[in-house]
Protein backbone atom coordinates (compact mmCIF):
# COMPACT_ATOMS: atom_id res chain seq x y z
CA UNK A 1 0.00 0.00 0.00
CA UNK A 2 1.49 3.30 -1.47
CA UNK A 3 1.62 6.26 1.14
CA UNK A 4 -1.10 8.18 -0.25
CA UNK A 5 -3.66 4.52 0.41
CA UNK A 6 -2.24 4.31 3.47
CA UNK A 7 -3.12 8.18 4.13
CA UNK A 8 -5.91 8.24 2.41
CA UNK A 9 -7.69 5.00 4.48
CA UNK A 10 -6.76 6.98 7.39
CA UNK A 11 -8.50 9.87 6.67
CA UNK A 12 -11.53 8.09 5.40
CA UNK A 13 -11.74 6.03 8.51
CA UNK A 14 -11.18 9.21 10.77
CA UNK A 15 -13.66 11.12 8.93
CA UNK A 16 -16.10 8.28 9.18
CA UNK A 17 -15.68 7.21 12.70
CA UNK A 18 -16.36 10.99 13.39
CA UNK A 19 -19.76 10.67 11.88
CA UNK A 20 -21.10 7.81 13.63
CA UNK A 21 -19.42 9.26 16.92
CA UNK A 22 -21.77 11.74 15.97
CA UNK A 23 -24.80 10.07 14.90
CA UNK A 24 -24.44 7.25 17.86
CA UNK A 25 -24.50 10.71 19.88
CA UNK A 26 -28.01 12.02 19.01
CA UNK A 27 -29.57 8.92 18.54
CA UNK A 28 -28.89 8.17 22.23
CA UNK A 29 -32.31 9.20 24.37
CA UNK A 30 -31.53 11.25 27.17
CA UNK A 31 -32.94 9.37 30.28
CA UNK A 32 -35.34 11.30 32.44
CA UNK A 33 -34.03 12.96 35.18
CA UNK A 34 -34.15 11.28 38.77
CA UNK A 35 -35.49 12.49 41.47
CA UNK A 36 -32.97 13.78 43.88
CA UNK A 37 -34.83 11.87 46.74
CA UNK A 38 -35.59 8.87 45.21
CA UNK A 39 -35.37 6.15 47.96
CA UNK A 40 -33.01 3.48 46.94
CA UNK A 41 -35.65 0.81 45.71
CA UNK A 42 -37.12 3.16 42.70
CA UNK A 43 -33.49 4.10 41.35
CA UNK A 44 -32.62 1.37 38.93
CA UNK A 45 -28.90 0.78 37.80
CA UNK A 46 -27.90 2.00 34.10
CA UNK A 47 -28.56 -0.84 31.80
CA UNK A 48 -24.86 -2.04 30.39
CA UNK A 49 -23.96 -1.03 26.98
CA UNK A 50 -22.28 -3.60 25.05
CA UNK A 51 -18.95 -1.82 23.32
CA UNK A 52 -19.52 -0.87 19.81
CA UNK A 53 -18.22 -3.67 17.48
CA UNK A 54 -16.78 -2.39 14.41
CA UNK A 55 -14.06 -3.44 12.04
CA UNK A 56 -12.16 -0.69 9.31
CA UNK A 57 -11.28 -2.95 6.03
CA UNK A 58 -8.68 -0.96 3.87
CA UNK A 59 -8.14 -2.48 0.37
CA UNK A 60 -6.76 -1.51 -3.01
CA UNK A 61 -8.13 -3.36 -5.79
CA UNK A 62 -6.52 -3.21 -9.31
CA UNK A 63 -8.53 -3.33 -11.97
CA UNK A 64 -8.65 -3.34 -15.84
CA UNK A 65 -6.93 -0.73 -17.73
CA UNK A 66 -4.11 -0.74 -14.90
CA UNK A 67 -6.28 1.27 -12.25
CA UNK A 68 -5.55 1.30 -8.75
CA UNK A 69 -8.77 1.64 -6.60
CA UNK A 70 -7.96 2.58 -3.01
CA UNK A 71 -11.49 1.36 -1.25
CA UNK A 72 -12.21 1.24 2.65
CA UNK A 73 -15.13 -0.38 4.16
CA UNK A 74 -16.48 0.46 7.78
CA UNK A 75 -18.52 -2.36 9.60
CA UNK A 76 -20.51 -0.91 12.07
CA UNK A 77 -22.77 -3.91 12.40
CA UNK A 78 -23.59 -7.38 10.67
CA UNK A 79 -26.50 -4.90 8.69
CA UNK A 80 -24.75 -1.81 8.84
CA UNK A 81 -21.55 -1.07 6.09
CA UNK A 82 -19.93 1.75 4.33
CA UNK A 83 -17.85 1.88 1.56
CA UNK A 84 -15.13 4.89 0.79
CA UNK A 85 -14.02 4.85 -2.93
CA UNK A 86 -11.47 6.83 -3.86
CA UNK A 87 -12.31 7.14 -7.96
CA UNK A 88 -10.32 10.00 -9.96
CA UNK A 89 -9.53 12.30 -6.94
CA UNK A 90 -12.55 11.98 -5.36
CA UNK A 91 -13.72 10.38 -2.42
CA UNK A 92 -17.32 8.56 -2.93
CA UNK A 93 -19.02 7.44 0.50
CA UNK A 94 -21.58 4.69 -0.02
CA UNK A 95 -23.95 2.52 2.12
CA UNK A 96 -24.30 -0.90 1.44
CA UNK A 97 -27.89 -1.81 -0.06
CA UNK A 98 -29.76 -5.36 -0.24
CA UNK A 99 -27.90 -7.24 -2.81
CA UNK A 100 -29.19 -10.77 -4.69
CA UNK A 101 -25.64 -11.87 -4.34
CA UNK A 102 -22.23 -10.66 -3.02
CA UNK A 103 -22.50 -6.67 -1.81
CA UNK A 104 -23.47 -3.69 -3.66
CA UNK A 105 -22.73 -0.41 -2.16
CA UNK A 106 -25.03 2.55 -3.16
CA UNK A 107 -23.19 6.55 -3.53
CA UNK A 108 -24.84 8.77 -0.74
CA UNK A 109 -25.26 12.39 -1.41
CA UNK A 110 -24.15 13.69 -4.41
CA UNK A 111 -22.39 10.50 -5.37
CA UNK A 112 -25.84 8.93 -5.43
CA UNK A 113 -25.56 7.58 -8.71
CA UNK A 114 -22.33 5.40 -8.20
CA UNK A 115 -22.42 1.85 -7.30
CA UNK A 116 -19.70 -0.21 -6.14
CA UNK A 117 -20.39 -4.19 -6.52
CA UNK A 118 -18.15 -6.90 -4.87
CA UNK A 119 -18.36 -10.88 -4.85
CA UNK A 120 -15.82 -12.54 -2.97
CA UNK A 121 -12.07 -10.82 -4.15
CA UNK A 122 -13.62 -9.17 -7.28
CA UNK A 123 -15.20 -5.67 -7.82
CA UNK A 124 -16.86 -3.31 -10.36
CA UNK A 125 -17.50 -0.19 -10.08
CA UNK A 126 -20.73 1.52 -11.88
CA UNK A 127 -22.64 5.17 -12.94
CA UNK A 128 -25.78 5.67 -13.57
CA UNK A 129 -26.83 8.55 -16.17
CA UNK A 130 -30.60 9.02 -17.59
CA UNK A 131 -31.37 5.41 -15.97
CA UNK A 132 -28.76 3.51 -17.68
CA UNK A 133 -25.80 1.94 -15.49
CA UNK A 134 -22.66 2.52 -17.27
CA UNK A 135 -19.35 0.51 -16.26
CA UNK A 136 -16.81 2.91 -14.65
CA UNK A 137 -14.14 0.14 -13.73
CA UNK A 138 -14.45 -3.63 -14.23
CA UNK A 139 -12.45 -6.29 -13.44
CA UNK A 140 -11.13 -5.12 -10.63
CA UNK A 141 -9.37 -7.87 -8.20
CA UNK A 142 -8.31 -7.47 -4.44
CA UNK A 143 -4.25 -6.44 -4.54
CA UNK A 144 -4.21 -6.28 -0.67
CA UNK A 145 -6.38 -5.60 2.26
CA UNK A 146 -5.50 -4.67 5.72
CA UNK A 147 -8.13 -5.25 8.74
CA UNK A 148 -8.40 -2.98 11.58
CA UNK A 149 -8.72 -3.89 14.36
CA UNK A 150 -6.33 -7.04 13.54
CA UNK A 151 -7.90 -10.00 14.57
Amino acid sequence: MTRLHRSIARGALAAALATFALLGACAQPKAPDAPATAPPSQTAAPPSQAPVQWQSISVVYHCAGGVSLPVNYLNIAPDQSLAFVYHQSRLIPMQQVVSASGAQYAGLGEQGNHRWYTKGKRGWLGLTTHGRETLVLDDCAEATATTYPAK
